[in-house]
């Protein structure tokens, strides 16, 4: 008897199994609550279905073949009885039965336990494929987002690139800043301390000019951090505050003829000699000018006490050497400095300037200040002090106008700048003069020396 009820192809325990499978795949392709998918794992999910289906493709080609082999000898057999039927008579009919004919019952049961399995499998092969249609809609919006965070970040970047390039400009020009700071700390531009630089592209000979006094820094300069002494001084045996130095950088010549043949002996005496007038040729030509020497009893005197005005044997001495003058000299210096006077301008210009010490009166006269920057109105007291004038006229003129102004005698404003002025001229200014002259800081003009 036969029965309809189909057999499961696996038992509980399998389909457990089976469940817990799928269950564990999903969750490692899919992910779950606690972990997002990961694009490894989908990669691999999506190459086992395709290798997969590979195999059942391979195995239902083989199927195919197998069953058109089985056929073919099925025909054949067929044809060969024929033959013996045409041969013998026609035979009698034999009742078709439910089993079939043989082997050509064989691919047909074997088709249907086939179809049979697929119907079986589909629900899970369909959730399978809904499930990669799932996770390949997931990561196409996943691209898409990680397309816009592209050009995003993209966007940001320029933003970035635009904003940090003048940036990296200036840290350029500070780094070149630096260096040219450090050069001149160095003392390898070739600036003095008096000089002050002038616009770039000014001409070589043009590019360093006088620098206003106040803005001097004496501090910076010292010959015995600087210059090495010269060869001649180095064997003298007379006790100088120039002396030796490891740290000292360049060298200081005691004659024209010793610099001559140390530069050149240089590698940079081409340099010297090259044909035009360049600086360093021009140098190495020059005429030296005649240098009165300094007077020996100055480096072997020390300062005393600077608390009365030339208390000091130092500075009495300089004093005596190369300041004080007899009137006649004094007269003659006045003669030879007129010419050092600046253009003159016209007294209209001269009121106009901001730092005028004349002030025009509503009355049509005029006041000198006090405090001028200039001092006019000290060198005028200082003038009746020294003459004993109780009133001085002074006039200020060109060579077609003047004004007069009455300046009468201030005794309390002098007294209390002469007091002032004599502190300052022989207890700090005079030591400071006569150590800048014996360390070779200082020197003397030769025309002031020969008035001496």
């Amino acid at each position: 008897m036969e029965t309809s009820a189909r057999q499961p192809n696996f038992s509980q325990e399998e389909t457990d199994a089976l469940v817990r499978e799928v269950q564990s795949r999903s969750g490692r392709i899919y992910g779950h609550a606690n972990r997002p998918p990961r694009v490894d794992d989908a990669k691999a999910a999506w190459e086992e279905q395709h290798t997969t289906r590979e195999e059942e493709e391979e195995e239902e080609e083989e199927e195919e073949q197998q069953q058109q082999v089985v056929g073919g000898e099925e025909k054949e057999g067929e044809d060969e009885d024929d033959r013996e039927e045409e041969d013998q008579g026609e035979p009698e009919p034999v009742p078709e039965t439910r089993e079939g004919a043989g082997r050509g019952e064989e691919p047909a049961t074997r088709g249907r336990r086939r179809n049979r399995v697929q119907r079986e499998d589909q629900p899970f092969l369909d959730t399978q494929r809904a499930g990669f249609l799932m996770l390949e809609r997931e990561l196409g919006s996943m691209g898409t987002r990680l397309g816009s965070l592209e050009a995003q970040v993209k966007a940001l970047q320029e933003v970035l690139q635009a904003s940090l390039l003048p940036l990296a400009a200036g840290v350029a020009t500070l780094q070149r800043l630096v260096q040219v700071e450090n050069a001149v700390r160095q003392g390898k531009t070739g600036l003095a301390c008096t000089d002050r630089q002038n616009k770039w592209n000014a001409g070589s000979q043009r590019n360093a000019g006088q620098r206003k006094m106040k803005d001097v820094q004496f501090k910076q300069h010292y010959r015995q951090k600087i210059y090495q002494p010269s060869t001649t001084m180095q064997s003298s045996t007379t006790t100088s505050s120039t002396t030796t130095n490891s740290r000292q950088e360049a060298r200081l010549f005691g004659t024209r003829e010793e610099w001559r043949k140390h530069v050149l002996a240089s590698p940079m005496a081409g340099l010297f000699t090259c044909p035009g007038s360049s600086l360093l040729q021009l140098c190495l030509d020059a005429d030296p000018s005649p240098m009165t020497p300094q007077s020996p009893p100055l480096h072997n005197l020390s300062h005393d006490d600077h608390h009365t005005p030339l208390s000091c044997r130092k500075c009495r001495t300089f004093y005596d050497d190369y300041v004080n003058m007899p009137t006649a000299q004094l007269e003659n210096t006045e003669k030879l400095t007129k010419a050092q006077s600046k253009v003159q301008k016209s007294l209209r210009e001269a009121l106009a300037t901001k730092n005028a010490e004349v002030t025009p009166l509503a009355d049509g006269h005029y006041l000198l200040a006090s405090n001028g920057p200039k001092g006019y109105y000290m060198q005028v007291q200082l003038g009746m002090h020294c003459t004993g004038l109780p009133r001085a006229l002074l006039v200020i003129w060109n060579n077609t106008e003047h004004i007069e102004i009455q300046v009468p005698y201030d005794k309390h404003f002098l007294q209390r700048h002469i007091t002032r002025l004599r502190t300052f001229y022989f207890t700090h200014m005079l030591p400071k003069i006569v150590d800048d002259f014996v360390k070779g800081r200082l020197q003397l003009c030769n025309t002031y020396l020969t008035l001496k």
